[in-house]
């Protein structure tokens, strides 16, 4: 269809065995492939990813600040005052995966 496909990935880790490796070498069949990092572009250039197809656009959180803005955080009760929620609460941003190590103690 002459039409330029571009895919959003983590690339490669670097933990690949000899099948995924073979499989992701799709990536050499699109027009490019956005990273999240440099890691996996190196790791791709190593299995004979085109390089030039390889665009790093860090699509992620400045860690160092968010660091220091966590430092200065306070407890607020808005939970409990809207809510009436004693249990503690977390907010998870991402996909509930088990490579993320999430553990229930209930």
């Amino acid at each position: 269809m002459n039409k330029k496909v571009y895919l959003w990935s983590h690339g490669f880790y670097g933990n690949e065995n000899i099948t995924k490796t073979l499989i992701k070498n799709y990536f050499n069949l699109s027009s490019g492939v956005l990273l999240y990092g440099n890691y996996a572009k190196k790791i791709m250039i190593k299995h004979g990813i085109n390089p030039n197809k390889l665009k790093v656009i860090y699509n992620s959180i400045n860690y160092e600040l968010t660091l220091q803005i966590r430092k200065h955080l306070n407890t607020s009760l808005i939970f409990y005052n809207i809510f009436s929620n004693q249990e503690p609460v977390i907010i998870f941003v991402g996909r509930l995966t088990i490579i993320k190590k999430i553990r229930s103690t209930y």
